[in-house]
Order: structure tokens, then sequence, then C-alpha cells
């Protein structure tokens, strides 16, 4: 029997990302959403989050692209957000889906 590993019971609602939100990365932290910012000369969208670093006992804080974040979960999230429906996710989200979704 295999591992039981612990993105097996991951599920992730298709909506627009807000502050407080969470979502899980490939390292199995669980991401907290803290604010969304945009840079105002490139006109690219931020996602400012933190988690709990089990190793270093403290609090990290990282800034992402939007579109990275989302491509990052629907990379996990796989088995609960289908390609299908990964341009709407995006567009939610006010990313172009173009050049991350085929």
């Amino acid at each position: 029997m295999p591992k039981k590993d612990w993105r097996d019971n991951l599920k992730f609602e298709i909506k627009k990302l807000e502050k407080g939100d969470t979502f899980y990365d490939f390292d199995g932290y669980k991401n907290h959403i803290i604010d969304f910012m945009t840079d105002e000369n490139t006109h690219t969208k931020l996602v400012i989050y933190k988690f709990w670093s089990k190793y270093k006992q403290r609090w990290c804080y990282q800034c992402d692209p939007l579109g990275i974040v989302l491509y990052r979960i629907c990379l996990l999230y796989e088995d609960t957000l289908p390609r299908k429906d990964r341009p709407k996710f995006y567009e939610m989200n006010g990313i172009n889906p173009k050049g991350w979704v085929k």
C-alpha cells in the first residue's frame, strides 16, 4: 500500500483570492495572504503572504507576482482544479491566462 502524502487531501475552491485566504505550497507550508499590491512601474500584481517555518520557529514573509502564485496553486491542486477551469481562475483574479494556461 502506498504511503499517504500530505497532498492527498488538498482541496481548492476556484475563487478570487482575498486577504486572509490560505493556500499550500510544494514545501508543505500553509501560506496566509496578508495583502495585494501593484507595482506602479510594471503594473504587476503582487501577493504578500506569510508562513510559519517549523525549522526556524518564526513567521517568514514572502512577496511574489500573483500570476506565479496562481500557477503554483494550479500545479499543486491539479486534482481539484481541473485544466478546463484554470483560465476562469486566472481571469477571476485579474490575470490574463494567456501564457499561463494551455
